[in-house]
C-alpha cells in the first residue's frame, strides 16, 4: 500500500516533531529512547529514534499501540508513563503522544522510553545504604 504524500501542513507539523525528539533524546540521554513513527506508513513507521535502546531501527515497523491509533482517531492521544518493556526483558516506562493535523487525523507519534532498570538499581542501593546503626529498617 502507497502512502499518501505529506500535506504541508502534516510536514510542518512533522518537522517540529523531530526538532522536539532530537532536544529531548539530547536532554534525557542515555536512559530516554525518543522514536518519531509515521503512521501513513505502518510497515516501515519508524523515521528516526534517538539512544537507541529497543534495538528497533528506522523504517521498523509500527508497534499495536501505532496501530491502534491508525485504526480510530478517537484513541487517547496521550497514554503517559505505562509499564513496558524491551525486547530484551528490561522494564520500561514509556509515553506515547499521537501527532494529529487539524482535521483531527493521526499521522505521526513522539514516544519515550525510559529504561527504568539503572533508577531501580540506584533505588535499591540508596534504601540500603541509608539505614544507621540503631535503625529499624
Amino acid at each position: 500500500m502507497k502512502k499518501k504524500a505529506l500535506t504541508a501542513e502534516q510536514q510542518t507539523i512533522l518537522e517540529q516533531v523531530k526538532q522536539i525528539a532530537s532536544a529531548l533524546g539530547a536532554t534525557l540521554a542515555p536512559f530516554t529512547e525518543v522514536v518519531v513513527h509515521d503512521l501513513r506508513s505502518p510497515q516501515h513507521a519508524i523515521l528516526e529514534i534517538h539512544n537507541n535502546l529497543s534495538g528497533r531501527k528506522v523504517g521498523d515497523p509500527a508497534t499495536e499501540l501505532g496501530l491502534a491509533r491508525i485504526a480510530d482517531d478517537e484513541y487517547p492521544q496521550v497514554l503517559a508513563n505505562y509499564a513496558n518493556q524491551f525486547a530484551d526483558g528490561r522494564r520500561a516506562k514509556s509515553t506515547s503522544i499521537g501527532i494529529k493535523d487539524s482535521e483531527g487525523h493521526y499521522f505521526a507519534a513522539l514516544c519515550l522510553n525510559v529504561d527504568v532498570t539503572v533508577f531501580r538499581g540506584i533505588a535499591t542501593m540508596i534504601e540500603q545504604f541509608s539505614p544507621a546503626s540503631g535503625d529499624s529498617g
